[in-house]
């Protein structure tokens, strides 16, 4: 969006939509792995608090329950989490529930109300399938 405005001296106000995607640093974990959920903004100001909640994705490819959620900020057009590192840790040692066996992965969600922006990154496919030998 932009937004333009003639004045005497011949400058024009241009007004800039923040953008926000997030995203899993991996594509496919197993549990008790740790991933990280990264983000990447442009035209929102450094120190900008943003909030994370990581879900499970169900079998309808739904969103269920909340498993994490965090506190951020933005740094340099990134992401940072309380550790200081870039993105908000997530270790996978829960536990399903018998309504939850057939969830699929992980999605995160990060919110930055300030600026009133959102998204959504790509499903984190799980193996949550039962361990079996084969032979």
């Amino acid at each position: 969006m932009s937004e333009h405005r003639e004045t005497h001296d011949g400058s024009h106000k241009v007004t800039l939509s923040p953008h926000l995607r997030a995203w899993f640093d991996s594509h496919r974990v197993w549990h008790l792995e740790s991933v990280r959920v990264h983000a990447e903004t442009r035209w929102i100001a450094d120190g900008t608090p943003a909030g994370v909640s990581i879900f499970l994705v169900e079998a309808g490819g739904t969103r269920g329950r909340a498993l994490q959620r965090g506190d951020a900020k933005i740094l340099g057009g990134r992401l940072v989490g309380p550790d200081g590192a870039r993105g908000l840790a997530h270790v996978l040692d829960w536990r399903l529930s018998s309504e939850e066996l057939g969830a699929q992965g992980l999605v995160a969600e990060v919110v930055i109300e300030d600026y009133s922006v959102r998204s959504l990154s790509q499903t984190l496919k799980l193996d949550l399938q039962a361990f079996t030998i084969s032979g």
